[in-house]
């Protein structure tokens, strides 16, 4: 393996077991189970990942979802302002109140600022 992976332990430094640990940290990195290990991890992430999906699309083609339609073609459609009507008010009120607040700021501002150089 030209590609050094994590092959180590966290174990105290002058440990009376260390030299024989290494031994058999290097005979298995050598022996290549530690890449067997990862691929057959790998695998099994995948074949799993797959199952979920077939699930996934048996379960949408039995449920119609009113994004793809009731074509039952799988494109996803694009969102529309109808979609957007919430978020799109959320932030026209954000923006709104964001507004108010900066104008309240700059009169207390100027105010407290004339007081300050009146008295």
């Amino acid at each position: 393996m030209i590609i050094p992976s994590a092959t180590a332990w966290p174990i105290p430094h002058d440990a009376p077991y260390k030299p024989t640990l290494d031994w058999y940290i290097m005979a298995i990195t050598e022996a290549g189970l530690y890449e067997q290990w990862r691929k057959e991890q790998l695998l099994d992430v995948q074949r799993e990942s797959r199952i979920r999906q077939r699930k996934e699309l048996k379960k949408n083609q039995q449920i119609k979802d009113p994004i793809i339609g009731e074509s039952g073609d799988s494109s996803i459609k694009a969102l529309t302002l109808v979609h957007m009507q919430g978020p799109l008010l959320l932030l026209l009120l954000g923006l709104i109140a964001a507004g108010v607040i900066f104008v309240i700021e700059k009169v207390t501002a100027r105010f407290s600022d004339k007081i300050k150089t009146q008295n």
